[in-house]
């Protein structure tokens, strides 16, 4: 089961002490030089940040252009990008304002809680993103995916029906009409994989998989953030922060399958 997390970046600012590399007999007696390097240094950092968020921006923008394109829309609303992680994207976050985030996506195994996939993403929104996840999960546990139950943010026509035709039985809340009821009637341009989607979300089987879906997918996510602290990072770039989400989930499964691994009792949280 996937579910998602948006993690903050936070702006944090670390100075390394310089090391004079000059002859021992000229060792400068003032600390100036010490603060003058510290500075050049911090400058260098931060002119290093704006030329690659000025780089994030063409790159945004020509991607924005191009989703204009193939919608027919004329507008194409303004990039940003943040000085302080060029590497981070302005998502919405809770409280509806808009910061500098990653999209971090969870895969959770339904029968014992375990996070068995973590991907860090820069990409805002979820829809289609599940296809990206299953190989993830494969290569981490050895098992093939049969059964992948997502949330209706995750849905795209095109993956469900490549994901049929990799044997994938996709559970995911069937789209609204405009009545509000579930639209479960076949549509023009469904593939073999769509309509057999549209038939299995109307079985006992797959709505009570749904109704799971929220206590398996989200307890971790919300372990992470609560106990954790991984609502924000202190570290820039996806690789960085990937390796951050990554500890926390090694120790989210430490704490919960301790007993199971060397067979004594779990420690209290």
């Amino acid at each position: 089961m996937c579910s998602r997390m948006r993690v903050w970046t936070r702006r944090s600012r670390l100075i390394t002490a310089p090391v004079w590399c000059g002859p021992l007999s000229s060792v400068p007696t003032c600390p100036d030089w010490r603060i003058r390097s510290g500075r050049a240094a911090v400058a260098r950092e931060r002119q290093e940040r704006i030329e690659g968020a000025l780089a994030a921006m063409q790159n945004l923008k020509v991607v924005k252009q191009r989703a204009a394109a193939k919608k027919g829309a004329d507008k194409v609303s303004e990039p940003r990008a943040s000085t302080t992680d060029p590497e981070a994207r302005v998502m919405k976050t809770r409280g509806g304002g808009r910061d500098p985030a990653y999209n971090v996506q969870l895969a959770t195994e339904a029968q014992s809680r375990a996070i068995v996939g973590v991907q860090v993403l820069q990409d805002g929104a979820d829809n289609g993103l599940s296809e990206a996840m299953r190989p993830e999960v494969e290569r981490r546990t050895g098992v093939k995916v049969e059964v992948h139950v997502t949330d209706a943010g995750y849905l795209r026509k095109e993956t469900v029906e490549r994901e049929a035709a990799d044997g994938v039985n996709r559970i995911t809340p069937l789209p609204l009409n405009s009545g509000g009821e579930a639209c479960v009637t076949h549509q023009p341009g469904d593939g073999p994989g769509v309509r057999a989607w549209r038939a299995r979300m109307q079985t006992e089987e797959a709505k009570a998989l749904l109704r799971q879906r929220s206590g398996v997918a989200e307890t971790p996510n919300a372990e992470l953030k609560v106990c954790r602290a991984m609502d924000r990072v202190l570290v820039r770039g996806v690789k960085k922060v990937t390796a951050t989400v990554l500890l926390g989930a090694i120790v989210y499964n430490l704490m919960h399958f301790a007993q199971a691994l060397v067979g004594r009792p779990k420690p209290p949280l």
